[in-house]
């Protein structure tokens, strides 16, 4: 009996053990009696939220209004400018004809020669077979520097084959061609300015001095001569010149970025922040359109602020705050 009786309290044991086991796994899987114990172990949502009044490391207050970049409506230079590529050629330039055909026997100057005008250049024997001529001499017609020789000794030439070219290197001159497209705005006394691969730092001042009375039929180009305002030392004939051609400059006008210019409908428009840092939709008039800048001829005054960056999302009186550190149109 004393062995049945001990049998039946070791499974009351057990049965209590396992009881007590299902209830604590309830109790975990139940999220604990309350929301204190979650939040001491910092899973809960008390744990979470950071006290009223009181935000967060993480959380940042957006700045007020839409990030835009602006400028200063100023006087300034406006110009819209042709971009052309041409030549350093003399000013005086000319071709030597001989006053006979035949054959050259002797060519007296190089490249590079100095000759002064009437100077023999070459010497031309016009004899054919069965007939002796006396010699042909080729005499320059003007002074100054050889600048291409067309025939070798040996060579046989007519009355229309040019031996020498002839040019004045005291004055050079830059000869380029115009498109099609420019050409009814082309005219003597347009400024420029040109750069030379030979003198990679320096920018020379020059003007339109010659213009072809007709265009070029196959190429459909105009041929226009500038004049550098100085000439600088060791300028050669040949070398290469790239040209900005001002075909419009208004010296002192009022203008604006040429990225604050909204062209919408034949109209024009920009917009100005006014003194509450809101953007207001103006319309304006405009003169010449360059590059970087645009001329205002009415709508706009002097120091008012345009917006030149950002203006895509923009609406009627919408907040903004400039970016950029400043600056103004010029």
């Amino acid at each position: 009996m004393s062995n049945k009786k001990g049998d039946r309290i070791i499974q009351v044991l057990l049965l209590l053990i396992i009881a007590g086991g299902f209830g604590l796994t309830a109790y975990i899987l139940g999220g604990g009696s309350s929301s204190k114990t979650a939040a001491a172990a910092g899973r809960g949502p008390a744990a979470m939220a950071p006290a009223a009044g009181n935000p967060g490391k993480n959380e940042q207050t957006p700045a007020a209004g839409i990030a835009v970049e602006a400028a200063a409506a100023g006087f300034t230079t406006v110009s819209n400018a042709i971009k052309l590529n041409g030549d350093v050629s003399s000013d005086k330039s000319v071709s030597i004809y001989p006053d006979a055909a035949g054959k050259i026997v002797e060519l007296r100057v190089d490249v590079g020669s100095d000759v002064d005008k009437g100077d023999v250049i070459a010497e031309i024997d016009p004899s054919v077979p069965g007939v002796v001529y006396s010699r042909s001499s080729v005499n320059s017609t003007i002074s100054g520097t050889v600048t291409a020789v067309n025939a070798q000794t040996g060579d046989k030439v007519s009355t229309s084959s040019a031996v020498i070219v002839v040019g004045d290197l005291k004055t050079l001159e830059i000869v380029t061609y115009v498109p099609e497209r420019y050409s009814a705005s082309i005219r003597t006394g347009l400024d420029a300015e040109v750069s030379l691969e030979a003198y990679p730092d320096i920018i020379f001042d020059a003007v339109v001095s010659h213009i072809d009375p007709v265009l070029d039929a196959a190429s459909r180009t105009l041929r226009i001569e500038l004049k550098l305002n100085k000439q600088p030392e060791g300028l050669r004939p040949g070398m290469f010149a790239s040209v900005k051609l001002f075909s419009e400059k208004s010296e002192n006008g009022l203008a604006v970025p040429r990225d604050a210019l909204v062209d919408s409908n034949d109209s024009a428009y920009v917009w100005v922040i006014n003194g509450d840092s809101k953007a207001e939709m103006r319309n304006v008039e405009t003169g010449i359109i360059g590059e970087d800048l645009v001329e205002i001829t009415a709508g706009l005054t002097e120091g008012e602020i345009v917006i030149s960056g950002g203006h895509a999302t923009l609406t009627e009186n919408a907040s903004v705050r400039i970016i950029n550190s400043g600056g103004g149109a010029n």
